[in-house]
């Protein structure tokens, strides 16, 4: 029984560990401190140490090692950031009630109410006529 719990702690941590790491390699933020050189080519301003990862946050905030990861310039692509649009579109609420039809105990039936009520948004769609032509 102590084997069990002691691999079910190791594999817990194991998928702890893993989660973290693939946090790790999403986390890149756009760069705040770049400048334009005299070429027009952007870059990033190095003399500012910048967090770009949760391991380098550990190194340097929770065990004290400054400048434990050196900064480096990652080319940062236009299209790393994108904007996406979506829009959903949400069903009605449906509300659904039981309704016993004497006691619990001696009921051989039940009957079931069905109430279909309408999407309450704060704000609505406005349904203007098409514009006139001439």
């Amino acid at each position: 029984m102590q084997r069990k719990r002691i691999f079910f702690w190791l594999q817990r941590l194991f998928y702890m560990l893993m989660a973290l790491h693939v946090i790790n390699l999403s986390v890149d933020a756009p760069d705040q401190h770049i400048y334009v050189s005299a070429t027009g080519v952007i870059q990033e301003d190095l003399t500012f140490n910048e967090i770009e990862s949760i391991s380098e946050w550990v190194l340097e905030h929770v065990l004290g090692i400054d400048d434990a990861v050196p900064e480096h310039d990652e080319p940062d692509a236009g299209d790393a950031v994108s904007k996406i649009h979506i829009k959903l579109s949400l069903p009605q609420r449906l509300l659904f009630i039981v309704l016993p039809s004497r006691s619990v105990a001696q009921a051989d039936s039940v009957k079931f109410l069905f109430l279909s009520l309408p999407y309450l948004s704060c704000a609505q769609e406005i349904n203007a006529p098409p514009p006139r032509l001439g």
